[in-house]
């Protein structure tokens, strides 16, 4: 039935060299597909272990930047008062603050 379906008999001949081929080519279809599928199991894996990082690393930022102004605040609230309680003193370290960036500067 093959014989006459390929049309003689060399192409009959050739027959199990092809499904030995194929044979081979699904095997490493197979192998393909499970390296690929641990691939993706592994990178499922290592992504979510980073998100959870990163969500980790921005709430530690947003907490820090928090801290920050807060900090920031209480230091122009501590300038103010200064400033309000000793002026001549205060404008003086103003001026002798500017003349060490200045100098500073000129190193540079």
């Amino acid at each position: 039935m093959l014989h006459n379906y390929f049309g003689c008999r060399f192409r009959c001949e050739l027959l199990p060299i092809f499904l030995t081929d194929s044979k081979l080519r699904n095997q490493e279809l197979i192998q393909t597909t499970m390296a690929l599928g641990n691939f993706n199991d592994y990178s499922s894996r290592e992504y979510g272990q980073l998100q959870r990082d990163l969500d980790r690393y921005t709430r530690m930022m947003k907490e820090m930047k928090k801290d920050l102004t807060y900090i920031f605040k209480k230091i122009k609230t501590l300038k103010e008062k200064t400033q309000e309680k000793y002026p001549y003193e205060y404008a003086q370290m103003v001026q002798e603050m500017r003349g060490n960036n200045v100098e500073e500067e000129e190193d540079s």
